[in-house]
């Protein structure tokens, strides 16, 4: 379609919409003038008919005066002589006046004499109750008719409108005083109606306002009335006008609404109106329609055309070096001059485009090379999970070809243990968030390899459309920080071990050389018991590191009892400090409490932070211990202790304190700054003290001193005392059968050595299967074991954990104590739990066999 037929259906359509709108116009101004034109017509209407009501009640106000002010009438109301009523008060008399109720009334409102001419809706014989009633005594219709000249108007009578005269009955020389009150009363006939219709041109009615339907002409009448307008016309249908007026009757109680009605200007002549003006105005819309496409055609059209079809050549030809000739200096010859600017623009845009393909072409080769030969692994996957993008170093690392692996799932390469967190990664990703994990996958050949992953989501246009992984293979690399860690972990053992060796070396020394001068010494006993006396102590002091080092290796479950921890704190202090220079100060906040904890754990601690405390200030110094009661709560943690009450035991000594670079290996295993220390110690004290549901915590400031802080949990109940050993023998020793089983037959025979010389009698075997045939073939022989001693551990058989329980299932009376050199062991610490009525840990002595001996032998308190 080209322009001039565009042109000129858009001037058609133009031309229609401004015919239609113009139609439109012309009908809504004519239609409101007709209209308005109708609404004055019937406006004046109105008026004439309340002039002809005005000129009707006029009329009846004069022939009321007339019967009113005459002496007869005057002289009736006084004396009611019949000869007056007889010759003038009959119907034919009231039907020449035009009255159809004349009414007497005195001076109080009493009806006098009352006439009718044509009864409506009453009797006859009795005057309507309603005008009675507003013309009684005292009303203001009543006192306003007594005074000259009297009233004159329109009121209800009798449920009808009526027009009423009221007079005062006076002498024919209108003076008084008045006698009474004469009253017309005129009902408007159809004579009346069809006459005021005839004289003013159209119908008239009258209406009670308070009678008036809403919604309807004469409510939309009243409301515009109201306003203070004296008259309204409204249409009413199509072919009606009728316009209203406002009446009040003689007591102004009742507003009557009086309405005409006319005919409407005829609407055929309105539309006829309407078409000569739209066809005028269309005819003369077209002929400058016309003329303007003729101007426009010659001025404008030709030369668009040819403008164009130079355009549409320079198209075709894709020839940006042609130009357009189009003569002149108006607007379409500055149109040709900007599309010849744009094609010198577009020539220089396509030398611009071509040059930058060409630069985005190497650059997208660079891009390949580096994305191929990176030694990290990049890939990409859509959102389904598939591979949508590989790189040569994830091919080579996985061992397939990249045509393998495109659009294929992810989770095939990973591992199975490690699917897991590969779906992990996509949600976490999918939710926004980047992510980098550690995942292991399986290369072509089956093997294992582990990738440090990181991704992130890919978007395009606002939406995301997968995966982008960036990963680097780090199998090799934790190999050699395995190997590393496992050299260290063997250097470290291997300095604790010669530190082990060298303090057992010296137990072991004190223990070889009092035993050989106990030997030598046997012709004096008491030398020879000093001897034996410090090879125990010595024994005692490998007990105690053996277990140091069981609580550091394994934890060490506690043995817990009510504990009174300062009469241990002054106890170890004096023990560790004395001989040295260091000034002690202990300091109680109120009355401690007991903690719960196991007695020789919370001395090991207490002992090797004083130590430390003690090996930094070789040169002396103060050591300044304070104990107190403290609450800890998520406001007040103390480490890893859970919210509860604790006692605090703060330690601060005054030596040169701790290098900053050591305070973060201080609880490392092995790590020591001590010439001849094995590193165990503040691992062990830390461990022993979480053990016991507290922490312990370490703040140090070079050349100012070091300060521990261990907090315990407050037991409940008092502080458990000490039993005291029995003697040896006495009255209270019992004997009986014993039955002792471990794996160590020198153990087995040293500790049924001891029973015997308590005086048992005893029997050994090596593990479980042994002591359950053992014990039940004593018991078929009718003399059973009265105790079982059972080591814990039977390497290689049945230990005493399984052998008490199959014991029990078969004799459950039989009464089993566990032994263990695991003394760290849980069945140690709660051996009720797993069966057993005693624990003896490793090594112990014969006093410490005959005690558990003799309380296993008593039998259990009943309840």
């Amino acid at each position: 379609m080209n322009l001039r037929t565009r042109l000129s259906i858009v001037a058609l359509i133009g031309l229609t919409i401004f015919v239609a709108m113009f139609y439109v116009l012309a009908s809504v101004t004519i239609d409101r003038t007709y209209a308005r034109l109708d609404s004055q017509n019937v406006e004046r209407q109105v008026l004439r008919a309340h002039s002809y009501l005005s000129y009707s009640l006029d009329t009846l106000g004069r022939t009321c005066s007339d019967w009113a002010y005459w002496d007869d009438t005057y002289q009736f109301v006084l004396d009611h002589n019949t000869v007056y009523a007889d010759s003038n008060l009959t119907p034919d008399s009231l039907a020449t006046i035009n009255v159809d109720i004349m009414v007497f009334l005195d001076t109080s409102g009493k009806v006098v004499s009352a006439r009718f001419q044509t009864p409506i809706n009453h009797d006859p014989d009795n005057t309507p109750p309603d005008l009675i009633v507003q013309f009684r005594s005292g009303t203001a219709l009543l006192a306003q008719t007594l005074r000259q000249p009297g009233l004159t108007g329109c009121m209800f009578v009798g449920g009808h409108m009526a027009f009423v005269a009221a007079r005062p009955i006076l002498t024919s020389a209108s003076t008084g005083p008045a006698r009474g009150v004469l009253v017309f009363v005129q009902y408007p006939n159809e004579a009346f109606f069809a006459g005021m219709a005839e004289t003013i041109g159209g119908n008239v009615t009258f209406q009670a306002a308070d009678q008036v339907q809403p919604e309807t002409v004469e409510s939309r009448a009243l409301t515009l009335l109201a306003t203070g307008q004296p008259t309204v016309g409204l249409p009413a249908g199509t072919d009606e006008v009728r316009g209203f007026m406002k009446l009040s009757d003689l007591s102004g109680s009742t507003t009557l609404l009086l309405s005409t009605t006319a005919k409407r200007t005829q609407s055929a002549e309105i539309t006829r109106l309407k078409r000569i003006i739209v066809a005028v105005t269309s005819m003369i819309v077209f002929l400058l329609l016309g003329l303007a496409l003729l101007v426009l055609n010659h001025t404008f059209m030709r030369r668009i055309a040819s403008l164009g079809r130079q355009v549409t050549e320079v198209g075709h030809t894709s020839d940006l070096t042609l130009r357009v000739r189009l003569p002149g200096s108006d607007e379409l010859a500055q149109l040709a001059t900007d599309v010849n600017a744009t094609l010198e623009s577009l020539q220089q845009t396509q030398r611009d485009k071509d040059a930058m393909a060409e630069e985005l072409e190497r650059d997208r080769k660079r891009l390949h090379d580096y994305f191929d030969h990176a030694h990290d692994l990049i890939f990409a996957l859509d959102s389904s999970g598939k591979v949508t993008l590989v790189n040569q170093s994830a091919c080579s690392v996985l061992g397939y070809e990249e045509k393998d692996l495109l659009g294929r799932s992810m989770l095939d390469i990973v591992s199975p243990d490690s699917r897991e967190f590969m779906l992990r990664a996509n949600d976490e990703i999918g939710s926004g968030d980047s992510v980098a994990r550690t995942i292991d996958v399986l290369t072509r050949d089956g093997n294992r390899r582990t990738l440090d992953l990181s991704g992130q989501r890919l978007w395009d246009n606002g939406q995301p459309t997968g995966t982008f992984y960036i990963a680097r293979d780090i199998t090799d690399r934790l190999r050699m920080e395995h190997e590393l860690l496992h050299n260290e972990a063997l250097a470290s053992l291997g300095t604790l071990a010669a530190g082990i060796a060298h303090d057992f070396n010296n137990v072991l020394t004190v223990v070889k050389g009092s035993i050989s001068l106990a030997n030598s010494s046997l012709e004096e006993p008491t030398e020879s018991q000093h001897h034996l006396e410090v090879a125990r102590v010595a024994v005692d002091r490998a007990q105690a590191l053996a277990g140091q080092l069981l609580t550091f290796s394994r934890g060490g479950a506690p043995v817990k009892e009510n504990v009174d921890v300062e009469s241990i704190v002054r106890e170890v202090a004096r023990f560790v400090l004395s001989g040295s220079g260091i000034a002690l100060q202990v300091n109680v906040d109120g009355i401690l409490p007991a903690v719960e904890a196991d007695r020789n754990q919370l001395f090991q601690v207490v002992q090797n932070i004083i130590l430390n405390a003690r090996d930094a200030m070789p040169s002396g110094g103060t050591l300044d211990i304070a104990l107190r009661c403290q609450t800890v709560s998520e406001g007040h943690p103390f480490g890893i202790a859970a919210p509860g009450d604790y006692v605090v035991i703060r330690i601060a000594d005054s030596g040169s304190g701790i290098a900053p670079e050591d305070m973060k290996l201080l609880f490392d295993p092995f790590f020591t700054t001590k010439p001849s220390g094995h590193g165990v110690g503040l691992s062990t004290a830390r461990s022993i003290a979480r053990r016991h549901g507290g922490d312990l915590l370490i703040e140090s400031v070079a050349d100012t001193g070091t300060t521990v802080w261990l907090c315990l949990p407050v037991a409940n109940g008092p502080v458990t005392q000490a039993q005291l050993a029995k003697p040896e023998k006495g009255p209270d020793s019992t004997t009986g059968r014993l039955l002792v089983m471990d794996d160590e037959q020198t153990v087995a025979d040293v500790t049924c050595a001891m029973a015997r010389h308590l005086g048992y009698e005893t029997t050994s075997v090596p593990d479980g299967e042994a002591a359950l045939t053992a014990y039940t073939q004593a018991v078929t022989d009718h003399h059973p074991f009265d105790l079982v001693i059972m080591d814990l551990t039977v390497p290689g058989g049945m230990g005493g954990r399984e052998a008490v329980q199959k014991l029990h299932e078969l004799y459950p009376d039989a009464r089993v104590i566990v032994s263990s050199g695991y003394s760290d062991d849980a069945s140690i610490a709660e051996y009720a739990q797993c069966g057993f009525i005693a624990s003896l840990a490793k090594p112990y002595t014969m006093e410490q066999l005959e005690h558990v001996l003799r309380e296993s032998s008593r039998p259990p308190l009943s309840s």
